[in-house]
Protein backbone atom coordinates (compact mmCIF):
# COMPACT_ATOMS: atom_id res chain seq x y z
CA UNK A 1 0.00 0.00 0.00
CA UNK A 2 2.86 2.69 0.90
CA UNK A 3 4.53 2.06 -2.65
CA UNK A 4 1.48 2.22 -4.13
CA UNK A 5 0.46 5.05 -2.33
CA UNK A 6 3.86 6.72 -3.21
CA UNK A 7 4.03 5.57 -7.08
CA UNK A 8 6.76 3.43 -6.60
CA UNK A 9 6.69 0.16 -8.12
CA UNK A 10 7.16 -3.04 -5.79
CA UNK A 11 7.78 -6.63 -6.38
CA UNK A 12 8.98 -9.66 -5.64
CA UNK A 13 12.11 -11.99 -6.44
CA UNK A 14 12.34 -15.69 -6.22
CA UNK A 15 10.69 -18.95 -6.93
CA UNK A 16 7.27 -17.39 -4.69
CA UNK A 17 6.71 -14.82 -7.41
CA UNK A 18 6.56 -17.76 -10.48
CA UNK A 19 4.19 -19.92 -8.08
CA UNK A 20 0.34 -19.58 -9.93
CA UNK A 21 -1.01 -19.04 -6.73
CA UNK A 22 1.38 -16.49 -4.99
CA UNK A 23 1.24 -15.09 -8.41
CA UNK A 24 -2.85 -14.18 -7.82
CA UNK A 25 -1.56 -13.06 -4.54
CA UNK A 26 0.73 -10.77 -5.38
CA UNK A 27 -1.20 -8.74 -8.04
CA UNK A 28 -3.95 -8.55 -5.70
CA UNK A 29 -2.01 -6.85 -2.94
CA UNK A 30 -0.71 -4.49 -5.69
CA UNK A 31 2.85 -6.12 -6.56
CA UNK A 32 3.98 -4.56 -9.99
CA UNK A 33 7.08 -6.62 -10.76
CA UNK A 34 7.71 -10.66 -10.65
CA UNK A 35 12.02 -11.37 -10.78
CA UNK A 36 12.03 -15.02 -11.65
CA UNK A 37 13.55 -17.84 -13.63
CA UNK A 38 13.96 -17.61 -17.15
CA UNK A 39 11.85 -20.91 -17.48
CA UNK A 40 9.08 -19.77 -15.53
CA UNK A 41 8.70 -16.68 -17.50
CA UNK A 42 6.51 -17.17 -20.60
CA UNK A 43 3.43 -19.58 -18.20
CA UNK A 44 3.99 -16.92 -15.71
CA UNK A 45 3.15 -14.39 -18.02
CA UNK A 46 -0.23 -16.19 -19.89
CA UNK A 47 -1.54 -16.53 -16.40
CA UNK A 48 -1.01 -12.65 -15.43
CA UNK A 49 -2.87 -11.65 -18.98
CA UNK A 50 -5.69 -14.28 -18.18
CA UNK A 51 -5.87 -12.95 -14.56
CA UNK A 52 -9.11 -9.68 -13.32
CA UNK A 53 -6.59 -7.81 -11.50
CA UNK A 54 -9.48 -5.87 -10.68
CA UNK A 55 -11.46 -8.70 -9.36
CA UNK A 56 -8.66 -10.13 -7.28
CA UNK A 57 -7.95 -6.48 -5.84
CA UNK A 58 -11.16 -5.99 -4.36
CA UNK A 59 -11.72 -9.10 -2.75
CA UNK A 60 -7.91 -9.15 -1.80
CA UNK A 61 -8.90 -8.66 2.35
CA UNK A 62 -11.42 -11.84 1.96
CA UNK A 63 -8.38 -13.44 0.91
CA UNK A 64 -5.95 -12.79 3.75
CA UNK A 65 -8.23 -13.53 6.36
CA UNK A 66 -8.15 -17.34 5.40
CA UNK A 67 -6.80 -19.54 7.77
CA UNK A 68 -5.13 -22.22 5.85
CA UNK A 69 -3.39 -22.22 2.74
CA UNK A 70 -5.86 -24.98 1.47
CA UNK A 71 -8.64 -21.96 1.96
CA UNK A 72 -6.76 -19.46 -0.21
CA UNK A 73 -6.05 -22.21 -2.75
CA UNK A 74 -9.43 -23.41 -3.23
CA UNK A 75 -10.86 -20.00 -3.32
CA UNK A 76 -7.78 -18.49 -5.99
CA UNK A 77 -8.34 -21.52 -8.45
CA UNK A 78 -11.94 -21.20 -8.88
CA UNK A 79 -11.72 -17.38 -9.75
Amino acid sequence: DAANKNNIWAGMCGEMASDPTAIKVLLGIGLHEFSMSASAILSSRKLISELNKEEISDRIDEILNFTTAEEVENFLNNM
